[in-house]
């Protein structure tokens, strides 16, 4: 089964955008080839992984639950205001409020759909349809509609908009009046990339690239050998809450890593309770791990810990069972947690996370 990106959802569980090099001037006859020099940065520490503290988990009882119908990744985002999520055929329009639902026939399918919100309109990428559409996210009427290879992973850059190919692991601008791509702008290897203070940030096997979409010039490389094994892709908030994340098939100890973006360097590594993975979510100054966990039966629940980035602990843990989150959106004053093998969105009420 496709995952969509940690962003995603992982992310979002995630969680949130270039032309070709110019070329450099020709040197004069006499002068001889300026050699390139790579800075090397100031080594850092490697901050020692802490340690998974004794738990005591809290159950959660959700608000209320929207079915949703359909199999695999229910993609959701929201304004601020409003909740869309999606359903075979169908844009869900959802009062975060009154939980009252508004179906729209629509060009979108559960596991195959990314969706963005713009000024311009709710942009959907459609994986195994090779197809891009813009929507007004209110009728869900097709504004713009191209043809694209495998998309994925929309992403946005000041006013440009990029978008992930699969099928050729790059990122590539978009038009945004006709959806098409410039073939120009291929960035390599990044096709579930974050963005974030202008560049993208990716993995690369066990480090992670910074790189300028405009230039393609790698700005970092932060190496993540045998400092964390949860490192499919980057999540969370730049430039205080951004985490390596991934969703794997077993349960087994995990570790993560927070990237200082100021300093391109690790400045957290976090052992986490058994996981198969999972990404961060931040709801106003907290941070928080959302992970598909097993209990010791090999029962699923959906893990929510909080972590408090001024001590680097983890300080609170809840437990949904029954649910495999793929991925959270924060609007009003709930969670909404997106249960894949449930088939639903779960509200989960602020004031319960807040809860001592």
């Amino acid at each position: 089964m496709r995952r969509q990106n940690v962003a995603a959802a992982v992310v979002a569980m995630a969680l949130v955008t270039g032309c070709g090099t110019a070329a450099a001037p020709t040197a004069p006859a006499t002068a001889p080839p300026t050699p390139t020099v790579t800075r090397a940065p100031t080594p850092i520490p490697t901050p020692t992984p802490t340690a998974t503290p004794s738990i005591a988990w809290v159950e959660l009882q959700p608000e209320a639950a929207i079915d949703v119908a359909g199999a695999g990744v229910i993609p959701a985002v929201t304004d601020g205001t409003a909740l869309w999520a999606v359903a075979p055929n169908a844009l869900l329009k959802i009062d975060p409020k009154t939980n009252d639902v508004e179906s729209l026939d629509a060009p979108v399918m559960n596991d195959d759909t990314t969706l963005a919100l713009a000024d311009d309109g709710l942009w959907v990428a459609r994986w195994a349809g090779d197809k891009l559409y813009r929507l007004d996210p209110n009728t869900a009427e097709v504004q713009v509609e191209s043809t694209l290879d495998t998309p994925v992973n929309i992403q946005f850059m000041g006013d440009d908009m990029w978008i992930g190919d699969e099928s050729k692991h790059s990122m590539f601008r978009v038009d945004r009046s006709t959806g098409e791509i410039d073939p120009s702008s291929q960035v390599n290897g990044s096709a579930y990339a974050a963005s974030g203070l202008g560049d993208f940030w990716f993995m690369s096997g066990t480090h992670v690239q910074r790189m300028d979409p405009t230039t393609k010039e790698v700005e970092a490389t932060i190496d993540l050998t045998g400092k964390s094994n949860c490192a499919s892709g980057i999540g969370g908030t730049f430039p205080d809450s951004v985490w390596t994340g991934c969703l794997e098939r077993e349960t087994h100890e995990l570790s993560v890593a927070r990237i200082d973006p100021t300093t391109n360097t690790v400045a957290q590594v976090l052992t986490l309770p058994p996981s198969a993975g999972g990404g961060f979510v931040t709801i106003g100054a907290d941070t928080w791990y959302l992970g598909n966990n097993a209990d010791a039966d090999h029962n699923a629940f959906a893990a929510l810990i909080r972590i408090d980035l001024a001590t680097g602990e983890m300080d609170r843990f809840y437990s949904l069972p029954g649910v495999s989150p793929d991925g959270s959106v924060f609007v009003g004053d709930a969670l909404w947690i997106q249960d894949e093998l449930g088939h639903r969105l779960l509200k989960i009420d602020l004031a319960d996370l807040n809860a001592p």
